[in-house]
């Protein structure tokens, strides 16, 4: 199949959309849900596209839902509750950025295999 040709995915624009309602919440469990919600509805459209050219395009956005996501559970697990704080050590940012990674690096693996 040609990898150029225009391929939709109802759950990228889900994805999207829940990103956009994330930025404009100020309550920290709220954006969590909505980090969350964004970034498994990424990660089913990566999965369900076909084509090379939209699925890259899919991995990039769901590569950044994955590292918000695992930075944004890494402050949540940090906060006391409603408000925003941030990541409590070097030892947590940096196990959420792995995870972030492991993520993206299978996530790259299901396109070169």
């Amino acid at each position: 199949l040609p990898s150029w040709e225009q391929e939709e995915s109802p759950e990228l624009r889900v994805s999207l959309k829940a990103w956009e309602d994330a930025c404009s919440v100020a309550m920290g469990p709220i954006f969590a849900d909505l980090v969350e919600t964004a970034f498994k509805q990424a990660e089913a459209g990566f999965y369900q596209l076909g084509r090379l050219a939209p699925r890259l395009a899919a991995l990039r956005w769901c590569s950044c839902m994955a590292w918000v996501r695992f930075r944004t559970r890494a402050v949540m697990e940090a906060s006391s509750g409603g408000g925003n704080c941030s990541i409590p050590n070097a030892k947590a940012s940096h196990d959420a950025c792995e995870q972030a990674k492991r993520f993206i690096f299978k996530a790259l693996d299901s396109v070169v295999s």
